[in-house]
């Protein structure tokens, strides 16, 4: 099992990340891993390698006018930015889903822009705590 780091490293990532991150949420999986910084910086590439799939999913849904791919893609993009305490991506996804799940495309299009910024910054801050 591999400890925590403590230092000046890990805690400049865990102030970049507390400007995007919820820190209690990241946590909260750093001690559902195990505290094993290897196997959370392998999460976090693969949340960063699917999320802007997902968004582009979401883009290519209201191309098509499918309000029900916008709520699946959403859908299985919400709880990974739960478990990162990406709070702002988390609500954004469920919004998305749940006019998704209204029928309604209508504002998906705004939301997905903010969503698309969000990753942009959840990205930074994680790439910052995969260097801490």
């Amino acid at each position: 099992m591999t400890t925590e780091r403590e230092g000046p490293e890990t805690k400049r990532a865990e102030l970049v990340s507390l400007v995007v991150l919820d820190e209690s949420a990241l946590d909260d999986l750093r001690k559902r891993v195990g505290y094993d910084h290897g196997f959370l910086c392998e999460l976090i590439d693969t949340f960063l390698g699917e999320a802007p799939s997902l968004l582009d999913d979401i883009r290519q849904a209201v191309a098509r006018g499918s309000a029900d791919a916008v709520r699946m893609a959403a859908h299985s993009l919400k709880p990974s930015a739960a478990d990162f305490g990406a709070t702002d991506l988390h609500r954004l996804c469920l919004e998305m889903e749940e006019l998704g799940k209204a029928g309604s495309l209508q504002g998906i299009e705004e939301k997905l822009n903010m969503a698309v910024a969000e990753l942009a910054k959840i990205a930074s801050a994680l790439t910052a705590v995969k260097d801490g």
